[in-house]
């Protein structure tokens, strides 16, 4: 989805924040991987994963869409988006 043309359009009026928990731990400073916790908690705390969470200017959340999507059909990340636009 992130490499798609529409997504690339739609995205231009968003601020994109990548949160990740990596299995090594040693790829990231103690201190980013103590932020990356503490929003996980906020936003994540069920711990689906991937998880994308739509927030609005003050933070909040409006949406969000949990797991994989087995046919690589990124439609529904799309309606997601263009709702809350």
């Amino acid at each position: 989805m992130f490499d798609t043309d529409k997504f690339k359009e739609l995205s231009k009026n968003y601020v994109l924040v990548k949160v990740d928990i990596p299995r090594r731990i040693d790829i990231i400073t103690p201190e980013q991987l103590e932020k990356n916790k503490e929003l996980l908690k906020k936003y994540n705390s069920q711990q689906a994963f991937p998880k994308i969470v739509f927030l609005n200017h003050r933070g909040k959340k409006i949406d969000e869409v949990e797991g994989y999507n087995s046919l690589r059909d990124p439609r529904n990340y799309f309606s997601k988006i263009e709702k809350n636009q």
